[in-house]
């Protein structure tokens, strides 16, 4: 199993996880958090024995989305292919994943994409992208 600096990954016959795992920055969508997610997703979907695709996180919250201090001292080119890269990254789970994906939540969290996402009574979804002006 690869080693990665902001998920983890699990595998249990016929289970395989990923997890987002920063909880002190709340799991921000980092273009390094996605590649390695995808990479994370591309090694469970070749996997045989895995049957179906947990992703859930640390901390108490699923992901905070894009950090804003992304876009500090970015031009409108250097953000928008932020914006693309992590839209990309939900549209390649919805594409390129056959396998199940079941989103696990149990606290505050931007949209993920996912054919199943169970929340706990605590869970909420937010997108706070439209607060800046983004959407």
């Amino acid at each position: 199993m690869k080693e990665y600096k902001t998920i983890l990954v699990e595998k249990k016959w016929p289970v395989g996880k990923i997890i987002y795992n920063v909880p002190e920055k709340r799991n921000p969508m980092t273009i390094e958090m996605v590649d390695e997610a995808i990479d994370a997703f591309i090694d469970l979907e070749k996997d045989d024995e895995v049957r179906v695709i947990i992703l859930t996180h640390t901390g108490p919250v699923f992901s905070s989305g894009m950090p804003q201090a992304y876009l500090l001292g970015k031009n409108f080119e250097e953000i928008l292919e932020l914006s693309h890269k992590l839209m990309g990254y939900q549209a390649f789970m919805q594409r390129d994943i056959t396998k199940p994906i079941i989103a696990v939540a149990d606290g505050l969290g931007a949209h993920e994409a996912a054919d199943i996402i169970i929340l706990s009574d605590r869970a909420q979804f937010t997108l706070p992208a439209i607060n800046i002006g983004l959407i």
